[in-house]
């Protein structure tokens, strides 16, 4: 039996799409170069008349902005005209991919979703999150996540 392939999507928010494209060939970006040449890419724009809010959940649902229901990260209130903010955890009208993959047996880790829900009950981890606010701190992140995930990995994989 063939195993099923790994996967791993990073998505970068706000990064200017020449200036990454610029890094990787001049080879400021070795890591990144070495993906897009291996993997599968694809620059996102938004589309006319929806918000900054639609994109992310369009990507980790696979559903468009009708389906899953965030069009804003602030919207207007159903039969109102107050805003209000969005609930990341409860307010989606579709579940993300990786309780679909959790549900059919997949191991899965999510690592800082921008703005998205954190589930429960996952196969692995989910919304496990990478502080920012230094260099340090985020290797300090990183490293501690690294470790927690590889605690729950199953032997020998």
């Amino acid at each position: 039996m063939i195993a099923p392939p790994k996967i791993l999507f990073i998505g970068l928010d706000a990064a200017d799409p020449a200036l990454l494209a610029q890094g990787c060939d001049a080879g400021w970006l070795p890591v990144l170069q070495n993906l897009r040449r291996n993997g599968a890419w694809a620059q996102v724009t938004v589309p006319r008349g929806f918000g900054d809010g639609a994109i992310w959940p369009s990507l980790f649902t696979g559903v468009n902005p009708g389906r899953h229901g965030r069009y804003f990260y602030r919207q207007l209130k159903l039969g109102t005209y107050e805003s209000e903010d969005f609930v990341q955890d409860t307010g989606f009208g579709h579940k993300p991919l990786w309780e679909y993959l959790s549900q059919a047996d997949r191991r899965v880790a999510v690592i800082d979703i921008v703005k998205g829900p954190h589930s429960k009950d996952i196969n692995g981890d989910s919304n496990l999150r990478l502080e920012y606010l230094s260099i340090a701190s985020a290797r300090q992140n990183a490293a501690f996540t690294k470790r927690r995930v590889r605690s729950r990995r199953p032997q020998g994989s």
